[in-house]
Parts: C-alpha cells; structure tokens; sequence
C-alpha cells in the first residue's frame, strides 16, 4: 500500500515538475521581453527629447 502511493506521487511529482519548470521559464521570459520594450521605449522617448532639445 505505502510503496504504491509512493510511486503514484512520484509519478505525478516527474509529470508536474517538468510543467513547473516550463511556466517559470514562459514567466520570465514574458516578464524580460515586457521589461525589455519598456526599456527600450524610456531610452528612444529620452532619445527623443535629447535630439528635439538640440
């Protein structure tokens, strides 16, 4: 009875780690990539502003 149990969680625990891992991965990535346009957004806006001053 234990050694089943066992195994049936260790089973779920190798099907649901592998998924975990690819959300945390999907999360970061989209967290960078959004992190990245607004960077890049602030930098051409001051661009911007520095080349319209002059």
């Amino acid at each position: 009875m234990m050694m089943t149990l066992f195994l049936t969680l260790l089973l779920i625990f190798s099907i649901v780690k592998p998924a975990l891992a690819c959300g945390m991965v999907g999360i970061v990535f989209i967290h960078t990539s959004l992190h990245l346009r607004r960077l890049r957004h602030l930098s051409s806006s001051y661009l911007d502003r520095q080349l319209s001053a002059s």
